[in-house]
């Protein structure tokens, strides 16, 4: 599953890339920079093994059903 292997942190992100937040908005909502918003980003990336986050939000909401 996806919280496998992810962080609070990197499932906070995930759970708001999902919803569509863009990389600022999921900096002001968890009050961080938008360069770490980047970096547990890429990071969910590499643990998921996906490269965009249009996959990334389709699949993580399909493993929720």
């Amino acid at each position: 599953g996806f919280q496998e292997g992810l962080s609070k942190r990197e499932f906070q992100v995930l759970e708001l890339v999902s919803s569509g937040s863009s990389n600022s908005q999921i900096a002001n909502e968890l009050g961080i920079s938008q360069s770490t918003a980047k970096t547990h980003l890429r990071n969910i990336y590499s643990k998921t093994d996906h490269h965009n986050r249009t996959v990334l939000a389709i699949n993580f909401l399909n493993s929720k059903t």
